[in-house]
């Protein structure tokens, strides 16, 4: 189960294209979406080598960026994807029939991709990009992701009444990634805070153990879910079912 991010946005004028001037807007963040997304910082932050391998789009021009996404390996037509600036300011672009998206016409600054899922179960519920500065000389090629995930074929099932020790477990998504982390939230539906987040597991982790390490009410409704890292290509993660721990 996913949630809409209702964020600053301009839609798109084309099929295939991006409206060009970017509306005055704060910056974007994620403090009170679903996903208690991942730390704005950690783009500036000196990250070890990731083993996750790059597709790089046409360099797209002076002041322009362009990215590609893929579902199950393949170019996804028709799906919306977010160009945000990190200082603020969002437009909306579609992509094409080979999977790009592009935006022309850009303002100098920093630049990233964003894409939040509200609805659909076969793809990753949000992907945040890594910013890439776009110049009056030079643009943003950002890599390709790939958002596929069967979703919904997670444990334990939606508002399960569970106890501690728990298994959770879940299908591994497609993109490549260096690393994930185990979340739960609390207060769903109003502030989605984060009340406990795992060490780094491995990238090709497919469950978790939760054993405690946080207060937990029995009348309060939780929701689990995991975010990963992917090096360049960005971080990303899904917020799955509600649980009560009231067993």
């Amino acid at each position: 189960m996913r949630f809409a991010y209702l964020g600053w946005s301009v839609l798109a004028a084309s099929l295939a294209g991006c409206l060009a001037a970017l509306p005055t807007a704060p910056a974007v963040t994620e403090e009170n979406s679903p996903l208690l997304a991942p730390d704005l910082a950690r783009d500036l932050l000196a990250l070890p080598a990731s083993t996750v391998p790059l597709v790089l789009p046409p360099n797209p021009g002076p002041k322009a960026a362009r990215g590609q996404i893929l579902v199950n390996g393949l170019p996804k037509a028709g799906l919306t994807i977010q160009i945000q600036k990190t200082t603020g300011g969002t437009i909306a672009c579609v992509t094409d029939a080979q999977g790009w998206y592009t935006a022309k016409n850009l303002t100098p600054g920093s630049y990233l991709g964003y894409y939040y899922n509200a609805s659909d179960r076969n793809k990753i519920g949000y992907w945040r990009g890594v910013a890439k500065p776009v110049t009056a000389m030079t643009g943003a090629s950002f890599p390709a992701v790939d958002l596929y995930q069967v979703g919904m074929t997670n444990l334990p099932k939606m508002d399960s009444h569970i106890g501690v020790p728990t298994t959770f477990t879940w299908v591994r998504q497609a993109q490549k990634v260096d690393g994930c982390w185990f979340r739960i939230h609390d207060h769903p539906f109003t502030t989605f805070n984060l009340t406990y987040k795992s060490a780094k597991l491995p990238g090709d982790t497919t469950s978790f153990n939760f054993t405690g390490g946080m207060p937990l009410s029995k009348t309060n409704r939780y929701f689990w879910g995991f975010q990963w890292d992917a090096g360049p290509v960005g971080m990303g993660g899904n917020l799955y079912q509600a649980v009560y721990f009231d067993r």
